[in-house]
């Protein structure tokens, strides 16, 4: 389940226009893929549940994101 998230990240990731955020969702992506595959340690969990709430905090808090919410309405 992890990969299909990351493999979607990795492509909101090409989405967006600002590379920093283009570049942290893209690696939260590659991360949430690896990390299947990392042995089980809390460490890695942590590190992927931040990256499970990066992305989603970068699209509810980018202006460009609210750019295209206001477009649609």
């Amino acid at each position: 389940m992890f990969i299909v998230i990351g493999i979607a990240f990795m492509i909101f990731s090409y989405a967006l226009s600002n590379k920093l955020n283009k570049s942290i969702v893209f690696l939260c992506g590659v991360y949430l893929i690896v990390m299947n595959f990392l042995p089980d340690n809390e460490v890695i969990s942590i590190i992927g549940i931040i990256c499970l709430v990066v992305p989603m905090l970068i699209g509810r808090f980018s202006r460009e994101m609210r750019e295209i919410d206001s477009e649609e309405e």
